[in-house]
């Protein structure tokens, strides 16, 4: 089994538990209703952002409802205590944020981060623990990472967007 077949057991799942329908995940996606049985029925796949889409429908977070279809596929439940246990504290974690969008979104980066690269996961973990022990000691850390490339493209972006160019003031 893959991860698509373990969200397709999930949306199985929540469709019964939720009593809705496909159609309303249709609505929801403003897709057509053929893309949702044919993905339901492996005949395609999604982006990430589609999957995440549909995660949203259910009010849930996508990496939730991969580990919800590995435990119905596994256990034939949706849950263990563990991962009812991970997932409280993650929604407790996250609601703690100031906002809390942007606390999914930093969970999420992490999530992507770890999937590809276990070593650079851990160091930007090491980071984030430096940056708050620093901001605890009182002193405010210099950014880890300056002037990326995506960050030069926009600020380029925007400056050209308002005729400004990066020798003139603001």
């Amino acid at each position: 089994m893959d991860t698509r077949d373990y969200f397709i057991k999930a949306i199985d799942f929540l469709l019964k538990e939720k009593k809705k329908t496909r159609a309303e995940i249709v609505r929801f996606m403003n897709v057509d209703p053929p893309q949702i049985t044919s993905f339901m029925n492996k005949k395609i796949n999604f982006s990430e952002s589609k999957r995440e889409k549909i995660a949203d429908f259910f009010n849930k977070e996508y990496i939730d409802m991969l580990i919800m279809g590995k435990n119905i596929a596994e256990k034939n439940k949706p849950y263990d205590e563990t991962t009812k246990k991970d997932t409280e504290i993650n929604q407790d974690i996250v609601t703690k944020f100031s906002t809390p969008e942007e606390g999914v979104a930093a969970n999420q980066a992490l999530l992507k981060i770890e999937k590809f690269n276990k070593k650079l996961f851990y160091r930007t973990v090491g980071d984030l623990k430096y940056m708050a022990e620093k901001l605890e000691e009182g002193i405010e850390p210099e950014p880890l990472i300056e002037n990326t490339p995506t960050i030069t493209r926009k600020i380029k972006n925007e400056l050209k967007e308002n005729n400004l160019s990066l020798a003139q003031e603001s």
